[in-house]
C-alpha cells in the first residue's frame, strides 16, 4: 500500500506533517519520497550498473541521455552506501547477489528527494558475507537520515539494524516493540502466536 502497488480500501495514511495523503499508485508514492526495493530487485540484467541505477529516470538534455553525468552520479551514489568496488559499466548479469542488491538500493536513493525506503527481504538468499555488505549499505542510509522499513524473517539482521520491530500475524499487527525492550525469543513467540496466547491468558 505504501509503495502504491496496492490501493488502501480503508484506514488513513498520514504524511510527515500529520496530513492525510492518498497513494493511488507508484508515482504518488515516489512524489511523497517513498522508494521500494522489491525482493526480486527488478533489475535489467543486460544493462550496465549505471543504466540500472537510472532506469526510467535517465538524465537528459534536448532529449539525449547524458551518459557521462549518469555514470558520475551513479558512482557517487554507490560510494555513499557501500565501500565495495562495483564498476558502473559492468552488466548486472555479471554481479553477485549482494552487488545486485546494492545496485537496487542505490537506484532507490539516487533521487535525493527520497525520505523513506521500503526493503522487502533484502538479505534473502544471500550468504553471510553478502548479507553483511547489504546490512552495511542499509546502515549507511540510516546514518544519512533516511527512514527505512525492512520486511525480514531474519531476526539476527532485524535486531542488528532496527530501532523498532512490528510483528504481523495473519494480516494483523500483534506486537510493536523497541529493540532494547524485547528479545528474539519473545519476537518468535509473537510470530508463532505463543506470546499472544500468553498475554491473553494473563488478561
Amino acid at each position: 500500500v505504501l509503495s502504491g502497488a496496492e490501493i488502501a480500501d480503508s484506514g488513513k495514511i498520514l504524511g510527515a506533517n500529520g496530513d492525510d495523503v492518498r497513494i493511488q499508485g507508484p508515482q504518488d508514492a515516489m512524489r511523497l519520497g517513498i522508494a521500494t526495493v522489491y525482493q526480486n530487485l527488478a533489475l535489467a540484467e543486460n544493462r550496465s550498473v549505471a543504466e540500472n541505477i537510472f532506469l526510467g529516470q535517465e538524465p537528459t538534455r534536448w532529449g539525449i541521455i547524458q551518459r557521462k553525468e549518469m555514470d558520475q552520479r551513479s558512482a557517487v551514489a554507490l560510494r555513499s552506501i557501500t565501500t565495495r568496488d562495483i564498476p558502473i559499466d559492468v552488466l548486472v548479469e555479471n554481479l553477485s547477489g549482494g552487488q545486485r542488491q546494492a545496485v537496487a538500493i542505490t537506484r532507490a536513493v539516487v533521487d535525493k528527494q527520497k525520505k523513506v525506503i521500503l526493503l522487502d527481504e533484502p538479505t534473502a538468499a544471500l550468504g553471510v558475507q553478502e548479507s553483511r555488505h547489504v546490512l552495511e549499505a542499509i546502515t549507511a542510509l540510516r546514518e544519512q537520515g533516511l527512514s527505512l522499513v525492512m520486511v525480514s524473517h531474519s531476526l539476527a539482521h532485524v535486531f542488528q539494524i532496527s530501532d523498532d520491530i512490528t510483528v504481523f500475524r495473519h494480516g494483523r499487527v500483534v506486537a510493536h516493540k523497541r529493540v532494547g525492550d524485547t528479545t528474539p525469543d519473545q519476537i518468535i513467540g509473537y510470530i508463532t502466536g505463543a506470546s499472544v496466547a500468553m498475554e491473553e491468558f494473563h488478561e
